[in-house]
């Protein structure tokens, strides 16, 4: 290719979490690809994707790849869901044709959709290859969701004919299973390494001798259990994102000057929610996962089957969680025999696929 390629990276709004797994491999794409041309479409905000996506790029904005309406990071709004998918599946030729025409204008090379169908169908109308990078598919979620006949699944079968255009289903672990009909690369886990700052840590808080430290996270929608509002326990301090209520145990990480991978890195457990995020985060940094199972995404078995196998993990109820009476159920976690920590292969095995498809 004479001229300097242009990538299309297209992230659904569902949370952050693809955001997070997309902005890796774009890093480690601009490291092969320095000059690489770069346009990131989506509906999260600016301020977010400035976090995580390296400099320069474009940036579009597009409202219909929403992946499933949430209410929070636990709470799914399944009717909202269903008429938003009535809605696609009435106005799939336009929107369908309105991303091809994107496409060609900006004279895109190759797409990379996380893990947006309509860009996919778009690139193939458009003549242009596309990538999905994939830890599951909305078409997937969706049967998962609702059953056969649901008004949800009127745009199901297109769903799934233009995830089989891609020309490659790149899957980094752990990953759900898909029907979709695509031949599926697998790679090791996307995430980040961070640095354990525990005694620094322990010397700022001015902790006792045997306190432990305990991050408390459910997700990037910034929802986090009442832990200021918990019982006091002398042995326990609680690390929580920002926006959660501090008390004289609990701190938040912007305070500490602490990011997320150093957090997970130097806590002496992690409680959270199943998420792709979590689960790559403990086992890439080798921290005890405490977890709560939501029960209602299609997503949360193999996740789960994967972190039981792989991480210090341990299940909670809902409600031990929330009333925070979780100090028996952390001594049971720390119990457990420690695993060894993931290696976060996925991020440069993608972006080594992709410049390979760009080249």
């Amino acid at each position: 290719m004479d001229r300097t390629p242009h990538l299309l990276a297209t992230i659904t709004a569902n949370g952050f979490g693809h955001a997070v797994q997309t902005g890796a491999v774009l890093h480690a794409l601009r490291r092969r690809l320095p000059g690489l041309r770069l346009t990131i479409q989506t509906a999260i905000p600016a301020a977010r994707i400035a976090e995580i996506a390296p400099q320069p790029y474009d940036l579009l904005r597009v409202d219909h790849d929403f992946g499933v309406v949430i209410r929070s990071a636990t709470e799914l709004d399944l009717p909202a869901t269903r008429e938003a998918y009535g809605r696609l599946a009435r106005d799939w030729e336009i929107l369908a044709e309105a991303q091809a025409a994107t496409i060609r204008g900006r004279a895109v090379d190759l797409v990379l959709a996380n893990v947006s169908f309509l860009a996919i169908e778009g690139a193939a109308r458009a003549g242009v290859p596309a990538a999905a990078l994939a830890c599951l598919t909305w078409s997937d979620i969706l049967r998962g969701l609702f059953p056969q006949g649901d008004p949800a699944l009127a745009a199901l079968c297109r769903m799934e004919a233009a995830y089989g255009r891609v020309a490659a289903f790149l899957q980094p672990e752990p990953s759900m299973p898909t029907a979709a009909p695509v031949e599926a690369v697998r790679t090791g886990p996307i995430s980040t390494r961070g640095q354990d700052r525990r005694d620094a840590l322990r010397r700022q808080l001015g902790m006792a001798p045997g306190e432990r430290l305990v991050l408390v996270a459910l997700g990037g929608m910034g929802d986090a259990p009442p832990v200021a509002q918990w019982l006091e326990n002398p042995g326990l301090r609680w690390l929580v994102p920002a926006g959660t209520p501090e008390g004289p145990r609990v701190h938040a990480l912007p305070g500490l000057d602490l990011g997320w991978a150093d957090a997970v890195a130097s806590a002496d457990a992690f409680v959270g929610k199943p998420g792709y995020g979590s689960i790559t985060s403990a086992a890439v940094n080798g921290a005890p996962f405490l977890f709560m199972r939501r029960g209602d995404w299609p997503e949360e078995p193999p996740l789960i089957a994967w972190a039981l196998d792989r991480i210090q993990a341990l299940e909670v109820p809902p409600g031990q969680l929330w009333s925070g009476a979780i100090a028996g159920a952390l001594d049971a976690l720390w119990a457990r025999p420690a695993r060894p920590r993931v290696e976060p292969t996925g991020a440069d095995e993608i972006a080594e696929a992709l410049a390979a498809l760009l080249d």
